[in-house]
């Protein structure tokens, strides 16, 4: 549960003023290219990375960087209270225990039990590290679901790390390397996940040309399972060799190589040889092959943790978890100064078996869920998402009346299905063992196959690892592995031990888990949902689900257990509806010209001055500093038995030798001195030189009385430059269109509950207005009906005329809305307003760098979207003055402040004072005032700016 306390902190600093990647999130968002599951776990990364130092999530908690409970507020005895106001690791531990679980439960009553009792008893900061099993370094887990992009996920982070590290490349909080961990030692599993990083696209997440320039810096490597080898060295150790290759740049960064955990790192981990050379020969073969290979797993785990500013990504992070073997190699790498950090992924947060933890002598309470999990996204979520809808059915019946059932329902649902890229439905049958798929679970499928008129041959496909009595077809590998492809005319397929983790097949629609170990008893829910891959759009498609009773109860308590969830909520679970609506441009109808404005650019000149004129005439007049005197003091076992004296005379004489004297001087300038240049006042150089020595016969020695350092240090200052930055403001002129008219697509599914203003009913009547156009009456006449007290005549044609640039206007709250509507019902008597939503950043060009003045400095505060425009024209139909408003929840309003300040005190002021008039102006609405105060304060500004009244 400490994700909750993470999530709740981490919202609070994305809403702040002192976010600094406020702009990336908007950035990643506005590209749709990312799930929301993702973009979720982003946000806590950048959180943890940035805000929280990359630290070890213990020390976070210990510190007290997470807290928030307000003491105060809390019934607890005195002594209690006074623990928690001085101890903040005993606070994290009391907000731990007393959050909240997903049933709404408190997580650990007895914990809180016990710091009410004895809060003197319990080691607090002990008790957090324990939880987080002593680690050490940074070991975050990401718990998202099959299906939601954990390897596009692991891409997103490896990018952002070295964009971030390409900026301060001294930071050690952002990695420079990385080594994936995927789950099976098998091609099928390892090479679809290094195909996947290669093929992510950096611009869903970073614009160009960074976005460019990181993807040229990866470099890849897929680390492979070694043979034997007659010999064990670097050179013939071809994973060895290839990771010390990177190694040998002092400055590598942009490495990721991909391997798998058990069959590479964890080779021989457990071996200890200690064999003298001498004696190698005289061993058996199978003990020298041994040995040799044991050696080459060492020397392969020795390379790797040279790497610089390692990370390490774990997919399914759960299995090494569990095995302790992997935590100790890690372990062993971070006694590297330059270790980065860990990443788990899995789709489960929950520990099988649980953990027990101590908290008093006579208290240890159990953990089921990995107290490293930062990101927790509910496979609830993902259906209809990203996942495929599913039907679970399950019945008490044996093995062969559940495939028949299953199967029968299948082609029933989905005989005819084939996606849009061109494969077909399929349907996975799990066997215990080769001999009950061979004999049992095969003919059935056969026989029901010939029931429904489909060729078994062509459309079954049995894949097993075979034995002595049932051996694989040859072309079995190669058609499992190209299954979801349109070529593959398979729809059933086989399986024994295969299909677990790490298989991908999207065009897998149905599993049957007839047999109660059809699969491992720990892997019922994994299984099931290896048909939940979506294939084009997870609304729309569903999968079947088939099990026998034990595998239905299973999976019912794993979906407790891990997902807080029941069989029947997962199985039967109700999408929000869809609906279909048309858009429409009407910038024709309007003629709505582009807006002209000037954009506020920040120049940061460099400006290089000599730090020295005459640098010849500087070294002909140098004259050596003498050095500080340094005293001596000998002192007895009495202090006022105390001694001193001069130092001189004590320092050893080191050689003079004015080639090497002059090597040192362009040696310490790292870099920024040459020889050449340096060679250029040789004569100058060798007075100086002559000035700093003692000659003693045909000996020369340094002047211990002269500070040499500070000879050297003099001589390198004289040639540097000083640099001072010009900083100049340039307003840049801009045209920017309201609509992107080539973004508007029509028609579009969106949710029911999503707003958009007008309805599908209104629109249709405005654009049938544009088309069908009807007499307006005069402003005389209009004023003649109203004196007398007639009725208007309908005016929602005027308004539209002047509103609705676009149509529908896709809105994001409800405040937004109402103010939309009570504006353009305002807006009914005021015929030369114009009214627009401006806040769909996809859709808009008109947008406002932002920064914000620190002292005399500007940063950069990125480009601000406001969510209205209220303008008057000119009689040429040019843009006269404009009113731009922004809208703001109370929740949010600290986070615009900055901008809200250079809207009010910057932008308006310069543009106004270069077109040469108040043209522009700006105004805030927040949801703390009512919706007449917000309709008065808008028409104040409309009668006082845009209608000078």
């Amino acid at each position: 549960m400490f994700y909750k306390i993470i999530e709740r902190k981490r919202d609070e600093w994305l809403n702040s003023p002192c976010c600094v990647v406020s702009d990336l999130i908007s950035y990643i968002e506005r590209q749709h290219k990312m799930r929301d599951a993702q973009i979720e776990s982003i946000k806590t990364y950048l959180f943890l990375k940035i805000e929280c130092k990359n630290q070890p999530l213990w020390e976070l908690f210990a510190s007290g960087k997470f807290n928030s409970t307000n003491v105060d507020d809390l019934e607890v005895n005195r002594a209690t209270r006074e623990i928690l106001e001085v101890n903040p690791a005993a606070l994290a531990l009391w907000e731990y225990a007393s959050i909240s679980d997903e049933n709404g439960n408190v997580n650990s009553p007895k914990i809180v039990a016990a710091i009410k009792k004895a809060p003197d008893s319990i080691d607090y900061t002990g008790v957090i590290k324990e939880l987080f099993f002593n680690v050490t370094y940074p070991d975050y887990l990401f718990s998202i679901p099959m299906g939601a992009g954990k390897t596009y996920l692991m891409a997103a982070l490896i990018y952002l790390n070295l964009y971030f590290a390409l900026a301060e490349p001294d930071n050690p909080i952002f990695a420079h390397n990385f080594i994936l961990f995927v789950p099976s030692g098998l091609k099928s599993s390892i090479v679809p996940s290094l195909r996947d990083i290669q093929n992510f696209n950096p611009l869903w997440i970073l614009p160009d040309p960074v976005a460019s320039n990181l993807k040229s810096l990866i470099q890849y490597e897929w680390l492979q399972e070694s043979s034997s080898a007659s010999k064990s060295n670097i050179v013939k150790n071809p994973n060895a060799r290839k990771i010390s290759m990177h190694t040998a740049n002092p400055n590598l960064m942009g490495l990721v190589a991909v391997t798998n955990a058990e069959k590479v790192i964890l080779d021989r981990v457990d071996n200890n040889f200690s064999i003298d050379e001498s004696l190698l020969k005289s061993l058996p073969e199978d003990e020298r092959k041994e040995y040799e290979a044991t050696r080459q797993a060492n020397e392969l785990r020795e390379q790797i943790g040279k790497i610089p500013g390692l990370c390490v990504l774990i997919d399914e992070v759960h299995h090494a978890s569990d095995d302790q073997k992997l935590r100790k190699v890690v372990n062993k790498w971070t006694e590297q100064s330059n270790f980065n950090s860990v990443l788990g992924f899995s789709g489960t947060p929950n520990m099988d078996p649980a953990s027990r933890i101590k908290i008093t002598d006579e208290l240890s309470v159990k953990c089921t869920q990995y107290a490293n999990v930062v990101t927790y996204y509910p496979l609830i979520n993902g259906i209809g998402n990203f996942l495929k809808i599913p039907t679970v059915r399950h019945a008490n019946l044996n093995s062969t009346e559940i495939i028949s059932r299953g199967l029968r329902e299948f082609f029933d649902k989905y005989a005819e299905t084939v996606y849009s890229n061109g494969t077909s439905a399929k349907v996975a049958i799990y066997a215990p063992k080769i001999k009950d798929l061979e004999e049992d679970i095969y003919p059935t499928a056969c026989a029901i196959c010939a029931e429904l008129g489909i060729n078994p041959t062509e459309s079954i496909l049995k894949y097993h690892k075979g034995n002595s009595d049932y051996q694989i077809d040859e072309d079995a590998q190669f058609e499992f592995s190209t299954l979801d492809s349109p070529t593959s005319k398979k729809r059933i397929i086989l399986l024994v031990g295969i299909g677990r983790e790490g298989w991908n097949c999207k065009s897998l629609t149905g599993v049957i888990l007839s047999q109660r170990n059809s699969c491992p008893q720990n892997m019922v829910l994994q299984i099931s949902c290896r048909c939940l891959r979506e294939v084009d759009n997870a609304r729309k498609e569903t999968a079947l689900i088939w099990l026998n009773k034990f595998n239905a109860d299973k999976l019912n308590q794993q979906l407790q257990e891990q997902q807080y969830t029941t069989i029947t909520e997962f199985g039967g679970k109700k999408l929000d509806d869809l609906v279909t609506l048309n858009r429409y441009s009407r910038m024709e109808q309007l003629k709505l010209p582009p807006i002209d404005y000037y954009q506020i650019n920040i120049n940061y000149n460099t400006i290089e001055t000599a730090q020295i004129t005459d640098i010849g005439d500087y070294l002909r007049t140098y004259q050596p500093p003498v050095s500080d005197t340094t005293v001596i003091y000998t002192q007895g076992f009495d202090p006022a038995d105390t001694a001193s004296e001069s130092a001189v005379g004590y320092d050893y004489a080191e050689s003079a030798n004015y080639r090497l004297w002059f090597d040192s001087i362009v040696k310490e300038s790292l870099g920024l001195l040459d020889i050449e240049t340096l060679t250029r006042y040789e004569a100058e150089l060798k007075s100086i030189f002559n000035k700093i020595i003692v000659v003693n016969g045909d000996t020369a020695v340094y002047n211990n009385d002269l500070n040499q350092a500070k000879v050297r240090s003099d001589i390198r200052n004289c040639f540097a430059t000083r640099r001072r930055f010009n900083i100049s403001e340039e307003l840049m002129p801009e045209k920017a269109s309201l609509l992107k008219v080539n973004a508007l697509k029509s028609p579009i599914e969106v949710s029911k509950s999503a707003i958009y203003s007008p309805s599908q009913k209104k629109v249709a009547e405005i654009i049938n207005q544009d088309s069908n156009p009807v007499e307006t009456i005069s402003e005389e006449v209009r004023r003649y009906l109203i004196e007398h007290g007639s009725p208007l005549p309908d005016v929602e044609k005027s308004v539209n005329d002047r509103t609705y640039h676009y149509l529908p206007y896709h809105l994001d709250s409800s405040l937004e809305d109402d103010y939309l509507n009570s504006i353009i019902g305002y807006l009914k008597s005021k015929e030369s307003v114009e009214f627009y939503f401006n806040g769909d950043d996809t859709l808009t060009d008109f947008c406002i760098r932002c920064y914000t003045k620190r002292g005399k400095v500007w940063k950069l505060d990125g480009n601000y979207y406001p969510d209205f425009l209220m303008l008057t024209r000119n009689s040429d139909n040019t843009i006269n003055k404009v009113i731009i408003i922004e809208t703001k929840g109370e929740g949010f309003a600290g986070k615009f402040v900055p901008r809200k300040q250079f809207m009010e005190e910057s932008f308006i002021k310069l543009n106004n004072d270069k077109i040469g008039y108040p043209r522009f102006d700006f105004l805030y609405i927040e949801d703390t005032l009512t919706k007449e105060e917000r309709l008065q304060k808008t028409i104040n500004k409309i009668n006082t700016f845009l209608l000078n009244e």
